[in-house]
């Protein structure tokens, strides 16, 4: 098992375990045929009746494979991979659903989950009775249910629907329902299976701010999501899956970025695979792109003076040096303001205008520099650095990706009344009675 950055794992699990797996797998009979299906179930028995060795017609499909890692009581840990990679299928070891080929699964506490859109619901059943009959599932009696129905019904807010049967929900309506019975019976572990990508934008900030109050509250969530966003935000750890493996475990923004430099390297099929996206050596920080182009240099200064701390307000002047091979035809160069989560609160991409590009002998020198004001809060910074060959409107290759190339601080500036990672430079004003008019009568 291997860390982002491709150096031994060493991430010891202090606390208590609330999830353990161990040497996980599961495989599937895979047949050519329908008719080595038949064979399978019946030669191979006489065989073994008349002493003969068995054979087989089909072969093994592992859909997931020597799959470890724990997560302690009250942890959030993503788990990200592509289409195919062993995600639902991991879960549903975890959750019980589905019994493991080999390797073995502990789970301490109750465990609630949403493994899949309406699992679990009686279609012929009305809300109500599913709220009930899942709850009951879940451990609790009668009493508890009729105590915690009304928050139930008040969350999933579908109002008259609640009771109606299942059958005739609309499929943000039913995981409306199933997402509201899982956070609020208050479980030890709940593991969510892509359930926030269906529902208005509306609920899914209500459903975030129930995990980050479940989390708050000691409750061991397991995240399954392609949003690399919401697991830097909401996750210390990421469990990343490739073809049924564990490709890496670690910190979020790490993982994450890992994941993002493989699903570049596979977009564009073999013109991408031709660039060789790769991971370099970079004295600790996190680099990949191909050999075609590379970041030499860069800073960031205010009034010439290089630093890691600036005032809120300063004007940051930010210089790229990079160099290209002779055939990138459209070198652009991205600069991404990111938070101390990782988050792009701001990003920003030449135009051929803005380079000042001059020849060498094995390519070309590329250099960018811009200005940036520095409105933002208090706190901890970085810029990402980016040198892509730009195809098209929306097709790109990444030469090379500097990952938090430029950290810094903001100090605290003049007194303020705002808050939050910017500052837009707002200031109150004197209410106009022109623009507003009387209020009431």
């Amino acid at each position: 098992m291997t860390s982002a950055a491709g150096d031994p794992l060493d991430a010891p699990v202090n606390g208590t375990v609330a999830i353990r797996v161990d040497g996980l797998g599961k495989f599937y009979q895979m047949y050519d045929r329908p008719q080595d299906r038949l064979k399978q179930s019946i030669v191979p028995r006489i065989q073994r009746i008349v002493g003969r060795e068995p054979s087989r017609y089909g072969r093994d499909f592992w859909a997931l494979r020597d799959v470890s890692f724990q997560v302690t009581r009250g942890e959030t840990v993503g788990i990200i991979g592509r289409n195919g990679s062993g995600k639902s299928t991991l879960l549903q070891m975890i959750c019980g659903t589905l019994t493991p080929s080999v390797g073995s699964v502990e789970v301490n506490g109750r465990i609630a989950a949403m493994l899949e859109l309406g699992s679990g619901f009686n279609p012929e059943f009305t809300g109500r009775d599913n709220v009930y009959m899942n709850a009951a599932v879940l451990g609790l009696d009668r009493r508890e249910i009729d105590r915690r129905f009304p928050e139930i019904e008040a969350f999933a807010g579908i109002g008259d629907f609640i009771e109606q049967p299942v059958k005739t929900y609309s499929s943000g309506m039913a995981v409306r329902l199933a997402f509201a019975v899982s956070v609020c019976v208050e479980p030890d572990v709940l593991v969510v299976d892509e359930a926030l990508a269906v529902g208005d934008m509306a609920f899914q900030q209500q459903c975030l701010q129930r995990l980050a109050d479940l989390r708050e509250a000691g409750t061991t969530i397991l995240l399954v999501t392609h949003d690399i966003m919401l697991t830097r935000n909401y996750c210390s750890r990421v469990v990343y899956l490739d073809h049924g493996c564990v490709k890496a475990i670690g910190e979020a923004e790490a993982v994450g970025e890992m994941y993002l430099k493989d699903t570049l390297a596979a977009q564009h099929g073999p013109a991408q695979a031709a660039s060789g996206i790769e991971w370099k050596s970079d004295s600790g920080k996190l680099r990949f792109g191909s050999s075609k182009g590379e970041i030499t240099a860069s800073s960031a200064t205010v009034a010439g003076r290089v630093g890691s701390i600036f005032q809120q307000g300063d004007t940051i002047h930010v210089t790229v040096d990079a160099r290209v091979d002779t055939d990138v035809r459209n070198p652009e160069v991205v600069v991404q303001l990111r938070d101390s989560r990782g988050y792009v609160l701001y990003g920003l991409a030449t135009s051929p205008a803005d380079l000042h590009v001059t020849p060498t002998e094995n390519g070309r020198r590329v250099m960018a520099a811009l200005n940036l004001v520095a409105r933002l809060g208090p706190g901890e910074y970085s810029m990402s650095l980016g040198l892509v060959d730009r195809h098209g409107e929306s097709v790109s290759t990444v030469l090379d990706k500097i990952v938090a190339a430029l950290p810094f601080v903001v100090s605290t500036g003049p007194s303020t009344r705002s808050h939050g990672p910017v500052d837009l430079g707002a200031v109150w004003v004197a209410p106009s009675d022109r623009l507003h008019g009387p209020v009431g009568r």
